[in-house]
């Protein structure tokens, strides 16, 4: 996604807006595992808790996040931010082991 806005009314599987470059994504519920991973630019809201490797790396892959904003008004799995080079990430409840690695 490049630009616009898009609201996912419910919840959202693994590896949501991977990749993303622009634009504003609201998911409603929560976010599977691998959400925004190698994201480089918008924001995505995150209304309820979010899986594994928000804002991380993807399989293989030397970095993670490179621009953007991820916010989480519940929690987080392991990993978040996994090789984040740059961009934000808030996250409003807890968060698994080894969140910044």
């Amino acid at each position: 996604m490049k630009g616009g806005r898009l609201v996912i009314e419910g919840h959202a599987g693994r590896n949501t807006v991977a990749g993303m470059q622009g634009g504003h994504v609201v998911i409603e519920g929560d976010a599977g595992d691998g959400t925004a991973a190698e994201m480089r630019g918008g924001v995505v809201e995150v209304r309820g808790s979010a899986g594994a490797r928000l804002g991380g790396a993807c399989a293989g892959s030397p970095r993670g996040m490179t621009g953007g904003v991820s916010l989480v008004h519940g929690s987080a799995g392991d990993d978040v931010g996994d090789r984040l080079r740059r961009g934000g990430i808030a996250v409003a409840g807890s968060v698994g082991e080894r969140a910044g690695h």
